[in-house]
């Protein structure tokens, strides 16, 4: 153990600082709706750093979602509570911070339906925290599974991907798929160390650093992280700063080129191919959005006006449902 943690130490602080983000499921309630029984999860994110954007793709392959009558996909008014007590209960979406316009744009639920929900945030909020992203409401007999993938401003690119799978209602987290890889970020490395480190002790089932599934976090989960060090691939230390057209400035000509270009394949990078894969899809929109406005803006007869802002930025959104639908 002294080896272990020695060895630990001494890569911790030799490591470059990482603002790890982890995503989990609480269960908050069980109970009977209109003579169906339901569990009642609320997705949460936890960000050691600033948290920038966010996606989910929930799929039912059996059983509901639970969507009230009075519900939309955003969180209810809780003084609505004591006169319709299943409205609580509700299955939702959060706007934790930053851009809230992101989350209903286009009707009651434009991202739900009683067996998915896709949905993605942006210009989220600053600095370290814990919030709240959903609540998800299942049936027992629900079966399926739940993808996110969740970035910060220090890997921008790169991102946290989580998986999880929908049992008889409830949501069982997927091991990382490299074992070792605290942050699901693909790579094991100081990172993983640091949270590892950091959770040690604490009784969680998986992730945070748990990758036996017996809590606590100890001893065989350090030498599981350090038996796979340095595997997997490295996410890219920094990305091209993607002002595609070298203005000086990431706005409206910016995403003009990534959506004259959208769905294609075979493209490069000046056609707003941030991720440099060769194809343009909501990817590339990820790692845009959070630079958003970012640079030094051109000159003033260059600028757009504002309407032309929100519609681009509002065929963007258009885009990116169309293609998870």
């Amino acid at each position: 153990m002294i080896r272990y943690l020695s060895i630990a130490l001494l890569l911790v602080m030799t490591a470059s600082a990482n603002a790890a983000v982890n995503t989990y499921f609480t269960e908050v309630n069980t109970l009977d709706i209109g003579g169906a029984d339901y569990r009642v999860w609320d997705m949460m994110v936890d960000v050691g750093g600033d948290w920038t954007n966010s996606r989910v793709d929930l799929t039912l392959t059996s059983g509901n979602l639970y969507q009230d009558a009075l519900g939309r996909d955003v969180e209810p008014y809780p003084h609505f509570f004591p006169l319709y007590h299943s409205l609580e209960w509700d299955t939702y979406v959060t706007t934790p911070g930053g851009w809230a316009g992101l989350v209903g744009l286009a009707g009651a639920r434009p991202f739900m339906t009683d067996t998915s929900i896709t949905a993605s945030w942006f210009d989220l909020a600053d600095g370290p925290g814990t919030w709240k992203i959903a609540r998800v409401t299942l049936s027992n007999d629900a079966e399926g599974t739940i993808w996110s993938k969740s970035y910060d401003v220090d890997t921008p690119g790169c991102g946290a991907d989580y998986s999880f799978i929908i049992e008889d209602g409830q949501i069982v987290p997927e091991p990382a798929a490299l074992m070792g890889d605290a942050d699901h970020s693909g790579h094991v490395d100081d990172h993983d160390l640091s949270l590892l480190l950091a959770n040690w002790g604490l009784d969680i089932d998986w992730g945070g650093g748990e990758f036996n599934g017996i809590p606590p976090i100890g001893d065989d989960d350090l030498s599981l992280v350090l038996s796979h060090w340095n595997e997997g691939t490295i996410c890219p230390s920094s990305w091209r700063w993607p002002d595609f057209d070298g203005n000086g400035m990431i706005g409206d000509d910016d995403l003009s080129l990534m959506l004259a270009n959208w769905g294609n394949t075979g493209v490069e990078w000046n056609d707003g191919d941030a991720t440099e894969d060769g194809e343009i899809d909501d990817d590339d929109l990820s790692v845009l959005l959070p630079y958003w406005h970012g640079g030094t803006p051109p000159a003033p007869d260059a600028v757009p006006e504002p309407a032309t802002t929100a519609l681009l930025l509002l065929g963007g959104l258009s885009l990116l449902r169309r293609n998870r639908q």
